[in-house]
């Protein structure tokens, strides 16, 4: 029998407090309380419930902030055949406190290599962490659009000095989720000139450490292109399990902070059809999701959007695995959230983007929605992990010295001309002349 161990962080995992996840039994909780969950919006939770449906599996549940710091917990987690969801805790994500520095962070990741070579670890860390880095994800995923799908995307830039946040960007931070490190220059919470200034430094001392040490620990904030499609209707969750796409959920934003309409996506329209329909007047409230029309249209949209999600899919497995040397976790689960953005330069009309690649086993999956998708998802992940777990471990190649930093260069100052002098207080510069 499969021996698996779903590590979660109470926080994600129920979101009623007086229920806590005991070590699973399948027969443990009540159909009240299985109702309960499912508003919690986790995969871990179903990937429980039906695992108990195959005598090959045995799920436990593990809470703690960061197990894998213990060593007791870690000798205790390297009895299992499948670590599933531990990687949650290499990100700096919604909850503070997740590493206090780099060598916490190191340590981490040192003890899941270890753990990679005796268990099957999903998702791999590294590959875990490359992805919640969302600057690089997002420079291959521009990569993609211009080389594979030839389609437009919103432009996204590193927030430095000199770096504009206007009413036309949106502002977000790497390793977020939810929605709670992102910022419209005009929403509720907006941020202070104090604030800005404190980000700005923020970034250049990660930019400054990843020059350093291409691993170095720490979140970059991204100003990125507003999209007006995107944040008035939403976005479709296309779940993509072992290569295939086993379901849709559209999610269009509602009037409350945060807030989400969720459906099903059984048929979508066509991008030339939303163009036409976002020109008229009195636009449908969820247009993610279609209403009616011939089969044949639904059809070809539908197989459209498919095309589009697997091209993208597809090229980001083969990219990522030639950069790391190892199996994509992306093969096994991913949640892949995307939108429709107006073509550039004027032309009409519309074009598919990714905003965003989701693996966590943490990714909201809305299946309160829809309990049937949330059960062939969890049966078909069930199966791609035991496969992965049959073949022998992967070890992660060592990875490359950090090249030494160049010596900046001194430069001259503005007022007096001298090299290195700080020409922000030269008395030379008429700004600053008393």
């Amino acid at each position: 029998m499969k021996q698996l161990l779903y590590v979660t962080s109470p926080s994600y995992a129920v979101e009623a407090p007086n229920i806590n996840l005991p070590d699973w039994s399948p027969d443990w909780y009540t159909l009240e309380e299985k109702k309960r969950f499912l508003t919690a919006e986790t995969i871990g939770f179903f990937f429980l419930e039906w695992a108990g449906k195959a005598d090959f599996v045995e799920g436990r549940s593990l809470e703690d902030k960061c197990p894998v710091f213990s060593c007791q917990d870690f000798e205790y987690i390297q009895r299992f055949d499948i670590v599933f969801g531990g990687c949650e805790y290499t990100v700096d994500a919604v909850e503070a406190g997740n590493f206090t520095g780099q060598d916490e962070h190191d340590l981490f990741m040192q003890r899941m290599d270890e753990l990679s070579c005796k268990a099957l670890v999903w998702p791999n860390p590294r590959h875990a962490l490359w992805y919640r880095e969302k600057w690089q994800l997002i420079q291959e995923l521009d990569r993609i659009a211009a080389t594979v799908t030839h389609t437009h995307r919103p432009e996204t830039k590193v927030f430095e000095t000199g770096t504009q946040f206007s009413p036309t960007t949106v502002l977000k931070r790497e390793g977020s989720g939810c929605s709670h490190m992102r910022y419209f220059y005009d929403g509720d919470r907006r941020l202070s000139k104090r604030a800005l200034t404190g980000i700005l430094a923020h970034n250049r001392a990660i930019l400054d450490a990843r020059e350093q040490q291409p691993t170095a620990f720490g979140m970059l904030w991204l100003v990125q292109e507003l999209v007006e499609p995107l944040r008035c209707h939403g976005e479709w969750r296309v779940f993509v399990v072992g290569g295939k796409i086993i379901g849709i959920v559209g999610t269009t934003p509602t009037n409350d902070e945060g807030g989400m309409h969720v459906t099903e996506c059984r048929a979508v329209y066509g991008l030339d059809e939303l163009d036409n329909i976002i020109a008229q007047d009195g636009v449908p409230h969820a247009v993610l999701v279609r209403a009616g029309g011939a089969k044949h249209c639904r059809d070809h949209a539908m197989a459209k959007l498919h095309e589009y999600v697997l091209l993208t899919f597809n090229a980001l497995v083969a990219r990522t695995e030639a950069k790391f040397g190892t199996r994509s976790p992306l093969r096994d689960f991913v949640r892949v959230d995307m939108s429709f953005i107006a073509k550039p330069n004027g032309q009409l009309g519309f074009d598919y983007f990714v905003n965003e690649i989701e693996m966590q086993p943490t990714a909201v999956c809305m299946f309160s929605a829809d309990t049937d998708m949330a059960e062939c998802v969890a049966d078909e992940l069930i199966l791609q992990l035991i496969a992965a777990s049959e073949r022998a471990p992967e070890v992660l190649p060592p990875e490359p010295a950090p090249s030494p930093k160049a010596p900046r260069k001194a430069i001259s100052c503005g007022g007096c001309g001298k090299l290195g002098h700080n020409s922000r207080r030269c008395p030379l510069v008429p700004q600053h002349r008393s």
